[in-house]
């Protein structure tokens, strides 16, 4: 039989989980606050929670946080009142480190004049490179149902769209067999990505929307309900036999989301690709050259 390690603490998972609270606001006074909670207390004593009257910034606001099992015990007045109770938590997100593999005369120009390359979408369906050339770039299948109708239609990110490729894996060797001796690490991807917005704006570029993430890789068909889906709201409102293309465009647009720009094929999950996105919509060329010398300092060069 075997044996527990000395010292193992066996765990309780018959544990109660803890009632989640409630606040009710709307007390002149502490005083009226304390004498409400005297009244619950009677009524539902908990052990697990000490029913209390806060003050807020408000002088003459005061709230009593307690237990959801109190609740039956409120009054109808009370329960207008009432909201779940959120604590006051520091939320804060995980920015990874990522890297960005180009070849080091690059690298070398942008720490020393901030000068940075954004290639369009368009642009990474011709690439020279085989390895980093997709020509399905931006362009996805959606399927959305509603239960009666389905639209099925092939998509692409609009042409105002410009991206910074970069990479969550420090990989430098290439499935043909090429290595990058080094590549730029991206210290702070907040911080960075700051920068180069704001400097974007100031070069006169009309940035509408920044997005960030990490690619999904896969199928590159995107399923999702609509449920307010109505074949009926495609037809022009002047002529029942014409249909409105610009309302049918919009459908398989709200079906595929945002997934659209980080949606890639299986053959590239090697590049375990982080991607920026700008959606800027007074630039007509194929690429972006801008020069942001503040985000140097986020930055550094790695040899492998």
């Amino acid at each position: 039989m075997c044996q527990l390690p000395e010292g193992y603490k066996r765990v309780d998972y018959l544990r109660l989980i803890p009632e989640p609270l409630y606040e009710i606001s709307g007390f002149n006074s502490q005083e009226e606050a304390a004498v409400f909670i005297e009244n619950l207390n009677a009524l539902y004593p908990s052990n697990k929670y000490h029913i209390r009257a806060e003050g807020h910034f408000e002088p003459d606001d005061f709230v009593v946080i307690f237990p959801k099992g109190a609740i039956e015990f409120l009054t109808e007045d009370n329960k207008t009142n009432m909201i779940e109770f959120k604590p006051n938590l520091q939320v804060e997100c995980f920015s990874p480190r990522i890297y960005r593999f180009m070849d080091e005369k690059y690298i070398d120009e942008f720490l020393s004049t901030g000068s940075l390359f954004i290639s369009s979408f368009k642009r990474c369906l011709s690439l020279e490179n085989e390895d980093r050339k997709d020509e399905s770039e931006g362009k996805v299948k959606v399927l959305g149902h509603d239960g009666r109708y389905t639209v099925k239609m092939a998509i692409g990110v609009p042409n105002t769209s410009f991206l910074l490729c970069t990479s969550l894996s420090e990989n430098n060797i290439m499935p043909g067999g090429n290595e990058y001796s080094h590549c730029l690490e991206i210290l702070d991807s907040d911080k960075f990505i700051d920068m180069v917005t704001l400097a974007l704006i100031e070069n006169g570029y009309q940035v509408n929307r920044v997005l960030c993430g990490p690619c999904n890789y896969g199928e590159r068909l995107i399923t999702n309900s609509k449920t307010n889906l109505d074949i009926q709201e495609l037809l022009q409102e002047s002529d029942s036999n014409t249909i409105d293309f610009e309302k049918v465009f919009s459908i398989p647009n709200a079906v595929a989301g945002d997934g659209m720009y980080f949606r890639k094929g299986l053959d590239k999950a090697f590049e375990h690709e982080f991607r920026i996105i700008w959606d800027i919509n007074n630039c007509d060329n194929d690429h972006i050259i801008v020069k942001v010398p503040d985000a140097i300092r986020y930055c550094q060069k790695k040899s492998f």
